[in-house]
């Protein structure tokens, strides 16, 4: 019987020093009685560790500036909590500010990369790129536009963030919840079909007819006067050079027409993409805007909470140090402590 109450005793006391350890932020002293078995030595042990911290917590309330300095402190802590009051309560104009900024960098950002494109793209038309190549390279190029419209909206996240936390002068960055932006859907324009153009057995007939006709005229009427191996000949070499200057302005013409063709397709696709890249910014600054704001808002939720607490403790700690109460307190714990001594000392001679 006896056993089973010192056994109750020392568990008793084991609590009420784990509470005291506690109380006073020691966590070594709370590890070290809830790990595993403990003796009526341990409990002692702590005991005096706790007195010597209170012992030395009411040497340290005795000095004579200890009053000035925790009012200071409170008035300190009142004042960082009524500043940071003051600027959150301007936080939605500031993040507005901040979205607004970005949505104009980001329409800027769309038409320069448009017009960089539509340069490159005329200066390969200019260059006579075989079709297939400058196909392959649009489609790159419409695939490379869509990828850095999404690292710019990434990046304008950050800024916004980054911003609003250093206005704020917030302690942690306000980081936006991870954001998959959509890409649009943009494919190049197809290739325009020219109306009438004709076989290529018609366009040599209509190109070398005019020649031949000229050269038959010419046979007749000068039959007569030159030599018939003569004739033959000048004809032939007319109707080739008549033909190939006939030809050779129609290679210039047809390439001319695919020229303007490219070019057509070129800006059709220009005008297609730039809208689709402005939906883009547009639904992610609006998403970014909505998630930032969220964070904003339990930032700064938490961090008045955690300026209002510092201010109450600090206001608390001025208080009790004006009355006395802090330096009663102490003497009661202290007064407390003996107690306990005494009960686990008498534990301790019994095992």
């Amino acid at each position: 019987m006896t056993v089973t109450v010192d056994h109750d005793e020392l568990r008793e006391l084991n609590r009420l020093v784990r509470l005291g350890a506690q109380a006073n932020a020691r966590p070594d002293l709370l590890a070290r009685l809830s790990a595993g078995p403990f003796t009526a030595d341990q409990v002692i042990r702590s005991l005096q560790s706790l007195q010597i911290d209170l012992r030395n917590r009411r040497a340290g309330m005795g000095d004579p500036g200890r009053g000035a300095r925790l009012a200071a402190e409170a008035r300190h802590a009142e004042t960082r909590l009524r500043r940071f009051r003051e600027l959150s309560a301007r936080w939605p104009r500031l993040l507005s500010e901040a979205v607004g900024t970005a949505d104009s960098d980001l329409g800027y950002a769309i038409q320069r990369r448009v017009r960089c494109l539509i340069d490159e793209g005329t200066a390969l038309i200019e260059s006579r790129v075989p079709r297939g190549e400058f196909d392959r390279w649009l489609q790159c190029r419409i695939a490379a536009e869509v990828t850095d419209g999404d690292r710019a909206l990434r990046a304008a996240a950050t800024m916004i963030a980054g911003r609003m936390s250093a206005t704020l002068g917030l302690s942690t960055v306000i980081a936006p919840m991870p954001q998959v932006f959509g890409a649009p859907t943009v494919v190049a324009a197809p290739w325009p079909t020219p109306a009438g153009r004709q076989p290529l057995a018609s366009r040599l007939i209509s190109i070398l007819m005019p020649a031949y006709s000229g050269i038959a005229m010419s046979s007749v009427l000068l039959r007569d006067h030159v030599p018939v191996w003569l004739l033959a000949a000048a004809a032939i070499i007319g109707a080739i050079a008549l033909g190939g200057a006939a030809l050779a302005g129609d290679r210039w013409r047809q390439a001319d027409r695919e020229r303007a063709e490219a070019l057509t397709r070129l800006r059709s696709t220009a005008d297609a993409l730039r809208p689709a890249l402005a939906k883009q910014a547009r639904d992610g600054v609006r998403a970014i805007e909505q998630r930032v704001h969220a964070a904003v808002d339990a930032a700064v939720t938490e961090h008045t909470g955690q300026l209002a607490a510092a201010a109450g403790a600090s206001q608390r700690a001025a208080q009790a140090q004006a009355t006395g109460q802090a330096l009663r307190d102490i003497d009661a714990d202290l007064a407390s402590i003996r107690d306990l001594l005494v009960r686990a000392s008498r534990l301790a001679a019994t095992q």
